[in-house]
């Protein structure tokens, strides 16, 4: 019987969480606890689905994409738990300018790179939101 507490078989639940879920802490701008937290969830080979939580002390943090199986996300949820925020970097294979109209708790702040990764970066404040990618283009809509 293993257990996921060793570190060496740990380390895949760590990733699961931070490269395919995108869920971590902004320890590079010295925020800790998930009080401000980081979204990035990252497509990769021929998923065609995830989703999952993560538990923090402030509430449920929730992310959740969908892709067309070739590596392109399709769509995007997620929950920011009361009186927390988050930073969310989300892949963008679009040359054009975000779409997304002016919508409360969403923040467009542009398209840039992080990671290696062409991203177009939102603030978001607490709530659930579901962004959806298609033609070149980003809405939102906000439960």
């Amino acid at each position: 019987m293993n257990s996921f507490n060793h570190f060496a078989l740990g380390a895949v639940g760590q990733w699961m969480y931070e490269f395919q879920l995108g869920i971590t802490t902004d320890h590079q701008n010295g925020e800790a606890g998930y009080k401000h937290f980081v979204l990035q969830p990252q497509v990769a080979g021929t998923f065609e689905s995830l989703s999952g939580s993560y538990e923090s002390n402030n509430g449920k943090i929730y992310s959740s994409w969908t892709s067309d199986g070739q590596g392109n996300m399709i769509s995007y949820k997620a929950t920011v738990p009361a009186n927390t925020s988050a930073t969310l970097y989300l892949p963008m294979g679009i040359e054009g300018e975000d779409s997304l109209k002016p919508i409360k708790g969403v923040e467009f702040k542009g398209i840039g790179q992080r990671n290696g990764i062409k991203v177009g970066t939102y603030e978001l404040s607490s709530g659930t939101f579901e962004f959806n990618l298609k033609d070149g283009t980003v809405k939102v809509k906000t439960f």
